[in-house]
């Protein structure tokens, strides 16, 4: 589950947890009010294995980041391309060669009066 390396290896940044916590969410059911992320995997795909060897996965993921403030909302966004775009890490699940952002979704939710800046990002992994 690629989605849990990515969690573990986004809150080794300082900077993303001096303006989030450990608010870094991998279902939308939580009970952060302010300055957090929910991490979704859009889809998440392997190719059928030839010769026995081992083929790159390639999951789409997406980042919201809330706050109360929209400036914070881009900060962490902001952070997250940071860590993210065009690098690689490798933990005891996965070896990810490269994040690619691909879309990003700004929006305002207007029930919880949160600005949101989300962004869409293509991994390519393999796992460990």
């Amino acid at each position: 589950m690629i989605e849990n390396s990515i969690r573990s290896h986004a809150l080794k940044s300082v900077a993303l947890t001096t303006l989030i916590a450990r608010r870094f969410h991998l279902t939308p059911n939580h009970n952060s009010d302010s300055s957090y992320v929910v991490l979704q995997v859009i889809t998440d795909t392997t190719p059928v294995e030839i010769h026995l060897e081992d083929n790159q996965s390639e999951a789409l993921i997406q980042f919201d980041c809330y706050s109360a403030s929209p400036q914070t909302a881009k900060a962490i966004a902001a952070e997250i391309e940071a860590i993210f775009h065009k690098q690689g890490f490798v933990d005891d699940a996965v070896k990810v060669q490269l994040a690619l952002k691909q879309n990003r979704i700004p929006d305002f939710e207007t029930g919880s009066s949160l600005y949101r800046e989300s962004y869409e990002y293509i991994f390519k992994y393999n796992e460990v």
